[in-house]
């Protein structure tokens, strides 16, 4: 099945490339921009692995609805959080410095239309891999970011930036795990959220991955490279050769 996802991916995205208007804005990366994704860790051959995992609920890429589940690098695709998730405040959120009446930008908790429906997700680790964490441990933007739950007793915080990027205490257990938060962004902008993953793997000892996941708020566009779709297609391959340096202990 994953084999078939990936071979689908770099059909599918050089159609895109090859059938492009003229007049179309180069993306040096792949926009998801609606629909049900999962920021997915898995662990495989002694590998801890963060990536995306689109299509369990018609996730939408490019502008086009996957049919099958497409699994990417971070580095290739990017999270579209559009003026649409602009969302404000009934109470003070001091996680955000933001109170009563200012708005921010949000992917939510709940899945509404024409809005990424975000989510994370362990329950593929295997049953020998334990004490699964998921740390932020470097971010820029151009506002401030937080991952967050609304409880019976007010938010409940796990990542926020605005009081420093420390990762003992922006962190979260994630065995055995699927579950939705709200991303909040108080700008509009770019925002590189560096995420690291670590495990203690069974017979192989500590193993980690560490990624950077993009967000791009509101309008913002990035600024294409030269020879764009050169890159893109350096990009697709990643997505089938996806060789990377982990760290293990």
């Amino acid at each position: 099945m994953k084999r078939l996802a990936k071979v689908y991916v770099l059909l599918w995205s050089l159609g895109l490339a090859c059938g492009m208007p003229a007049n179309a804005p180069a993306a040096s990366t792949t926009e998801y921009s609606a629909g049900h994704a999962d920021i997915g860790l898995t662990y495989n051959n002694g590998e801890l692995s963060l990536d995306y995992y689109f299509g369990e609920d018609a996730a939408v890429l490019d502008g086009m609805v996957t049919p099958v589940e497409v699994i990417a690098n971070p580095s290739t695709a990017h999270v579209r959080v559009p003026d649409e998730a602009i969302f404000t405040f009934t109470l003070p959120a001091p996680f955000l410095d933001s109170g009563i009446g200012d708005s921010i930008w949000r992917l939510p908790f709940g899945q509404e239309i024409g809005v990424p429906f975000l989510g994370i997700d362990s329950r593929r680790l295997d049953i020998g891999v334990t004490n699964a964490v998921l740390s932020m441990t470097d971010f820029s933007g151009p506002g401030e970011f937080a991952l967050y739950q609304v409880g019976s007793f007010g938010p409940i915080t796990f990542l926020q930036t605005n009081n420093g990027i420390d990762p003992v205490g922006d962190d979260m257990f994630s065995y055995p795990f699927h579950d939705h938060f709200n991303f909040g962004f108080t700008e509009p902008g770019i925002y590189n959220v560096e995420l690291t993953a670590t495990a203690n793997a069974a017979g192989v000892g500590q193993v980690s991955d560490v990624e950077t996941f993009t967000f791009f708020v509101g309008t913002a566009t990035a600024i294409p490279e030269p020879s764009s779709f050169m890159v893109i297609g350096f990009g697709i391959v990643g997505l089938l050769t996806r060789r990377r340096t982990r760290s293990r202990k």
